[in-house]
């Protein structure tokens, strides 16, 4: 491929292009992004031959993990293109790969410790990036000495604590298996019975702790059951109280039978009435008697 872009001055662009990249990387907050970079790269490979060295030197003088990270995006993102490859000779090629391992050594030497989110994305974005170069080289079989690096891989297990699964752990076995290393297999030990019935019992999950629990009260007795209780010791009572429960239902149908005949007979009332009537006029006529005998 032809190492021009048509009526473009390249010498001119790769200079803009390569002081925005330099303030990107040595920035702390920079309004340009890795994407922008990255897009360059894809759609002008000759763009991305020209920024390359200065890519690779920031693998390690970037101003933070993050920038450095990024640094490793995108020179992954330029030595996996076919067209870099292209463009680039065969002895630029292993000066290339052999610049990246010695920048991937540095970098890897400088992590004590990847407990923090930030040192274990750039971790990961370095692996990746060594994965690459390792394979290519291996495959390609490039004169080009990696055992610095292979040396700074194994150092890592003393400063890094790996887990069992993750794409941290995943990606640096990946990595040690182009070395001929592989990844130690745990053993897997039943637990014995009785440690597990010593292990104190674990709280069930969706139920409420004891602390939050309504305390249930007792329910005071109640009466009558005593009064039938001491009933059944004294049958004597039983019968008082028997007789008084009829006299009180006596009294209580009386008044309810009277007022159901009235109810039931309206009109012998109004028969009864004139009947009343002449009993008093009766009473008044012997009066009237003893008036004239007087």
């Amino acid at each position: 491929m032809p190492k021009f872009m048509g009526n473009v001055d390249v010498d001119r662009v790769s200079r803009l292009f390569r002081v925005a990249l330099i303030s990107f990387m040595s920035r702390r907050k920079s309004p340009l992004t890795s994407q922008m970079f990255s897009d360059l790269f894809t759609r002008f490979p000759v763009l991305c031959v020209n920024l390359l060295d200065t890519a690779v030197q920031h693998i390690t003088s970037g101003v933070r993990e993050h920038q450095q990270g990024q640094a490793c995006v995108l020179v992954l993102r330029a030595m996996q293109s076919r067209d870099v490859q292209q463009l680039l000779s065969s002895d630029e090629w292993t000066q290339l790969c052999e610049k990246v391992s010695k920048q991937l050594g540095l970098t890897l030497g400088q992590v004590d410790q990847a407990e923090s989110k930030v040192v274990k994305e750039k971790m990961v974005k370095t692996l990746e990036l060594c994965q690459f170069v390792v394979k290519n080289i291996h495959q390609q079989k490039l004169s080009v000495d990696l055992e610095p690096l292979k040396k700074v891989l194994q150092s890592l297990t003393s400063h890094v604590t790996f887990k069992k699964t993750g794409k941290l752990e995943d990606t640096y076995w990946a990595v040690m298996k182009h070395f001929g290393v592989m990844k130690p297999k745990v053993e897997k030990t039943k637990p014995d019975k009785d440690s597990e019935q010593e292990a104190a019992p674990k709280k069930k999950k969706g139920f409420l702790p004891e602390t939050k629990k309504r305390i249930k009260r007792n329910k005071p007795v109640l009466e009558p059951a005593a009064d039938k209780s001491a009933s059944t010791n004294k049958p004597g009572e039983q019968k008082g109280q028997a007789k008084k429960k009829q006299d009180k239902k006596t009294k209580q149908k009386r008044p309810a039978d009277g007022a159901a005949a009235s109810q039931s007979n309206p009109a012998k009332k109004s028969k009864t009435q004139p009947d009343s009537k002449a009993g008093k006029k009766k009473k008044k006529k012997p009066k009237q008697k003893k008036g004239g005998e007087q």
